[in-house]
Order: C-alpha cells, then sequence, then structure tokens
C-alpha cells in the first residue's frame, strides 16, 4: 500500500487525463495515483494508457453523493483512509445561450460537485495535504453587474453555505428569466460557466480561511489552466494539453507554498477581488 494518496477527478481524456501522467512522472515515489471518471470503460483504459504502475482508476460521478461516499469507502478500505492531494478537475462547459436544464449540469458539476466531494473528502486529508481545483479567467467578478452581487462572494471568510445560495440564485434568476435585471453575466453561452469558476474561487478562498484559523496545515488553490485544446476548450485553444497541465501541476508538487486560498494563472496569483483579468 503506498504510504501517501493523490486524487484527480475528470481524469480519462483531456486537461485530468494530462496531470495524471505528469504527476506519475514527477510525485514522490510513495504516492499512488487515483484516476477518476464516471464512465468505467474509458477511466479504465484512460489508466491503463499511463505508463506507471502506481495509476489506479477509481469510479466516481462528482454530481452523486453515493459516487462520493463509495470513494470514501474506497479510500478507507484500500488506502489507508488518507488523502495527500486532491485536484478538482472534473467539469462541463455549453457554449449554446443558457437554459435552466443546462445551466444546472453546469453549476451541478463544476459548483456543487466540487462542494460535494470536498465535503465528503475533507475529513481524510492528512497534513500538509493540498487541494487543487480548477477555475477560470472566466470566473471574473467584474463580468458581475450588481455591486451586491459581488459583495456576497469576494470576503475571503463568506460561509460555503453563503456561496451555496448565491450560485442558487443565479439558477433561480435563471428560471425567473431575470439574469439581466438582476445584475448576473448575461453574454453568450458561458454565464452558468462563468457563476460555476466564480463560486469555486470563492469556496477556496473559504475554505483557506477556516483551516488557517483553526490551525490546519492544509493548502487550497484554484487555478485557470488557460483556454487548452480538449474536448471541452474546442480546436481553436490557444494552449496545448501540456502547458495547460503546467499551473495545476506545479500547484500540486508544491507551487504557490505559503499562498493559500490564492487564484492562479500561468504559475502568477490573480486578484480575485479586483478581477479584471
Amino acid at each position: 500500500m503506498a504510504s501517501r494518496i493523490a486524487i484527480v477527478t475528470g481524469a480519462n481524456k483531456g486537461i485530468g487525463l494530462g496531470i495524471v501522467r505528469r504527476l506519475a512522472k514527477e510525485l514522490p515515489d510513495d504516492f499512488a495515483i487515483l484516476l477518476t471518471a464516471r464512465d468505467e470503460d474509458r477511466g479504465k483504459a484512460a489508466a491503463a494508457s499511463v505508463d506507471s504502475t502506481r495509476v489506479h482508476f477509481v469510479p466516481l460521478d462528482v454530481t452523486s453523493e453515493a459516487s462520493a461516499d463509495a470513494l470514501v469507502r474506497t479510500l478507507r478500505a484500500d488506502h489507508g483512509g488518507r488523502v495527500d492531494l486532491l485536484i478538482h478537475n472534473a467539469g462541463v462547459l455549453f457554449r449554446t445561450p443558457p437554459t435552466p436544464d443546462a445551466a444546472r449540469t453546469v453549476l451541478g458539476v463544476n459548483y456543487y460537485g466540487v462542494r460535494r466531494l470536498q465535503a465528503a473528502v475533507e475529513p481524510l486529508l492528512a497534513p500538509a495535504a493540498r487541494v487543487i481545483v480548477l477555475a477560470s479567467r472566466l470566473g471574473d467578478v467584474t463580468s458581475l453587474r450588481s455591486a451586491s452581487l459581488k459583495a456576497a462572494i469576494t470576503p475571503a471568510d463568506v460561509a460555503p453555505e453563503a456561496l451555496d445560495g448565491w450560485v442558487g440564485s443565479y439558477q433561480a434568476a435563471l428560471e425567473a428569466g431575470t439574469v439581466d435585471a438582476d445584475g448576473w453575466p448575461v453574454t453568450g453561452g458561458l454565464p452558468p460557466y462563468r457563476v460555476s469558476k466564480m463560486g469555486v474561487i470563492a469556496l477556496v478562498r473559504s475554505w483557506a480561511t477556516a483551516a488557517a484559523a483553526a490551525g490546519r496545515d492544509v493548502e487550497y488553490h484554484s487555478c485557470c489552466p488557460g483556454w487548452v485544446a480538449t474536448d471541452m476548450g474546442g480546436a481553436s485553444a490557444t494552449s496545448s494539453i501540456d502547458e495547460g497541465v503546467d499551473t495545476p501541476a506545479w500547484l500540486a508538487l508544491g507551487g504557490g507554498r505559503g499562498r493559500s486560498g490564492s487564484f492562479w494563472a500561468s504559475r502568477k496569483a490573480l486578484d480575485f477581488v479586483a478581477g479584471g483579468y
């Protein structure tokens, strides 16, 4: 049994699989790497494609509480009941005009999926553990046209439950047809994605603040991998998968130490409160 455990979600392809490949080469030898994905066949094939005996597939649907609980049982039964590195990579994006159903899917994976899995795994985090959430520069608070919406998520100590309500209020506004009047992002097909990424950046800041207040030796970071040529990013994207992997892998391997709660792009910390990046 490996003495330390790393988990990467949504890792059967794209940036997630790229992160697994990088970690398999660069993490210390005492790490096992759990590659997770919803689809068992694709997940197993992805794990087998990595030239490393320490990469193992574990099924995980981040939208399912039962699936998150099953992962925790696997961790307790087979991997010492600890987590040293958790990378929240699973995500979805629709480029079509937002509908309530599409937004529910995007928010369910990108925000609530992160929230759900983190709550399940948090008790297993080992001393000096690191949690990395893949976010986006599109999670920019300057896209909010309401001062009150911005003020609700920019304090570093905002409660996760308050963030749940904030994200939920976007869904409610979309269903009521009031997103424009309420000051939410309205451009193109990306507003739900923008809202989800603002939400997880704010979550990371909240977790980091709470951990510091409790004296816990755990670091939380969010990062933008860039516009990457994957199924999600599309063929017009400006960065390769290797380039997209760089910042999350750098954070996973100890980059940004002492800057818990920060949002990173190209290995540089960005100002979430000011936005405009």
